[in-house]
């Protein structure tokens, strides 16, 4: 791909049965040669892909002509927000669904927020069983007990952790303060971890202008190294996530991280259990697959690591939240 005439000709005449196996990046970029057909059928993996219909990939897929459309995902929408089932809808019926708002405000409970926008809550109430009829004739959703009833009930639990002393300081000063002093802190806490005081400092994912951070470009100046300087509401979350997830990821070794050291002890009291751990943040997740000789998936890793563990030779799989999902 892209198609040229000849492919075209191959697929539009009488030559049988034919079919392609694309990406969802394809389509964006070819989606013109796709369009030169008429299709039998496409069938969507993942079609929460095109759930945001304002997107160039959602755009341009509907574009493209067949006869029988197909949406296959687990998560036609994300944290109970019913309107983004509707860009899915739409591609399968858009006779049935060609109007987004009249969707939205025929079935979506929602508020107006300061910035012009809304804020979803669900489904309106008195609307629910309308919409699940509604979506009767679209939908075919099958439970975890009909399809895998030998699988155990899920449990979910939330484990309260309280960070440590130093943590805790260093979460409060980054909640305070607009610049902050880290080769002070990189300096308390070597003093008082000597094992520390020797390693390399590893900056991955955190400090802004070396890599993994925002805008890094490999190079470490001086500035950078010694100081973390908070831009905006946003960055501010950001860094305080950091902090809570472990303070290495701001480059700064020897302040205990309650989070990883609980993961840490889990994995050793189980070391039999097979596991699947997600994280924000791809430092995080590379030195636990290499403590614990697990499968790390994060962008750009080879296939090969997935593989490692679906094929049993690894019982831990560690990932960041964006590449993982997609493994």
């Amino acid at each position: 791909l892209p198609l040229n005439p000849i492919q075209i000709q191959h697929f539009n005449g009488d030559t049988g049965r034919m079919w392609i196996i694309t990406h969802y990046e394809g389509i964006r970029i070819l989606w013109s040669s796709y369009a030169e057909i008429t299709w039998d059928c496409i069938i969507l993996d993942e079609a929460h892909r095109i759930k945001n219909r304002q997107t160039q990939t959602a755009v341009k897929l509907k574009r493209i002509k067949t006869a029988h459309a197909i949406a296959l995902t687990a998560t036609p929408m994300e944290q109970g927000n019913a309107a983004d089932m509707w860009s899915i809808l739409n591609w399968l019926d858009p006779k049935a669904f060609h109007s987004y708002w009249n969707f939205f405000n025929e079935y979506i409970d929602a508020k107006q927020n300061y910035w012009g926008g809304f804020e979803i809550k669900g489904v309106l109430p008195h609307k629910k069983a309308a919409l699940a009829e509604l979506l009767s004739n679209f939908v075919l959703r099958r439970t975890k007990l009909e399809v895998a009833p030998q699988l155990p009930h899920k449990i979910l639990q939330t484990i309260p952790l309280q960070m440590s002393e130093k943590q805790r300081e260093l979460y409060s000063t980054i909640a305070r303060e607009t610049e902050i002093d880290l080769a002070s802190w990189k300096a308390a806490s070597q003093s008082s971890d000597t094992a520390s005081a020797s390693a390399s400092p590893d900056y991955s994912g955190g400090v802004q202008g070396v890599p993994g951070g925002e805008g890094g470009n490999g190079q470490i100046t001086e500035k950078q190294a010694t100081s973390l300087f908070i831009k905006n509401t946003l960055s501010r979350i950001v860094r305080l996530h950091q902090v809570c997830n472990t303070p290495e990821l701001l480059g700064i070794h020897g302040i205990p991280s309650s989070k990883l050291e609980w993961i840490e002890d889990w994995l050793r009291d189980n070391p039999e259990t097979i596991t699947v751990i997600m994280t924000q943040f791809r430092y995080t997740a590379e030195r636990l697959a290499k403590q614990f000789d697990g499968a790390c998936v994060i962008g750009g890793s080879p296939n090969s690591e997935a593989v490692r563990f679906l094929s049993g030779e690894t019982r831990l799989l560690v990932g960041t939240i964006a590449a993982a999902g997609e493994a």
